[in-house]
């Protein structure tokens, strides 16, 4: 069948085809992926061993695989022009997805390019269009007509302090922004993201796989979804963070922001001074607060502290 549908196309040699893979579930490998890569004279890939594996279920065996990763890609890439040159037709997959986004590819594709090669794309399967294409996220004009569009990310810094900092980023972009995460740091991740407040986020676990789940919720309610069923918390993630479309959206997340500064000043007053006090100096430092969401905020927090902090110290 992949025969039939792909081979009337003409495919030139000395030719890199950079071929997308399926991302969990394999019935979605295109026919002309399929054509091409039982056509190729060398595959290189990410891990041969992985896609071994995946050529061997779609009956193609006895394939030439070169590995190309992100610890070698400039040095490889140099021996697959080599073969390019030497008329050969290249293809490369990665373990999942289109290549050259998050995954290893876009060296290589330079290099080649820049060798006066030609890059032949087969599109297919990519978690950042799947979830895109399932998540609703729509902008306003201001004609009210609804607009498409997002920023791609990458991945979620693995370092803590990094991390905050890129999602206090996000916090001051008002359109859709996507990024990907992994099992091992999602619920870390997850408590940084509750900064983000009620701004809706679409969350998709293992996509097109057979226990695929995608929900939309407010980004504050991300950590208590994980923690709600532990299965949530195994499998890769992809995050789509909507944009802001209403006032009123962007006001409460405004008023969260500024809670969570009072938090932090009442932090420091607290341990020193009687919550009275405390929360009067806290509201001449935000007038923004109510007088009775000062007092609310404040009464949380010294229970908190006052399990933490059983003795707390004067001012001298």
């Amino acid at each position: 069948m992949a025969h039939e549908a792909a081979a009337a196309q003409h495919y030139p040699t000395s030719s890199l085809y950079v071929v997308a893979t399926p991302i969990g579930n394999l019935a979605d490998m295109s026919l002309r992926a399929l054509y091409v890569l039982q056509l190729a004279d060398t595959i290189a890939c990410e891990d041969t061993r992985h896609s071994q594996a995946l050529l061997q279920h779609y009956g193609l065996y006895g394939k030439k695989l070169l590995a190309l990763h992100q610890h070698n890609e400039e040095q490889a890439a140099q021996d697959l022009i080599l073969r390019l040159k030497a008329g050969e037709r290249v293809a490369y997959i990665s373990d999942a997805g289109t290549p050259a986004i998050s995954d290893p590819g876009a060296r290589l594709v330079r290099a080649v390019r820049q060798a006066g090669h030609r890059c032949v794309p087969l599109p297919g399967a990519s978690s950042i269009t799947t979830l895109m294409s399932a998540a609703g996220a729509v902008s306003e004009s201001v004609q009210g007509a609804a607009q498409a569009g997002f920023a791609f990310c990458g991945f979620l810094p693995s370092k803590s302090q990094e991390r905050q900092t890129a999602i206090a980023r996000m916090a001051e972009q008002s359109g859709a922004q996507m990024w990907l995460e992994s099992p091992h740091r999602i619920v870390a991740s997850s408590q940084d993201l509750q900064k983000l407040g009620i701004r809706q986020l679409t969350v998709g676990r293992e996509l097109t796989k057979q226990h695929e789940e995608i929900v939309t919720i407010p980004a504050q309610d991300l950590h208590s979804w994980l923690q709600a069923n532990p299965q949530r918390q195994r499998g890769e993630y992809t995050l789509l963070l909507h944009p802001v479309n209403a006032k009123g959206d962007f006001a409460q997340n405004q008023k969260l922001a500024a809670q969570e500064t009072l938090k932090e000043t009442l932090i420091l007053l607290l341990p020193h001074m009687p919550l009275k006090s405390a929360v009067a100096l806290a509201g001449k430092l935000h007038p923004d607060i109510t007088r009775n969401d000062l007092y609310q905020i404040g009464l949380e927090l010294k229970k908190t502290l006052s399990t933490e902090q059983p003795t707390p110290q004067s001012l001298p």
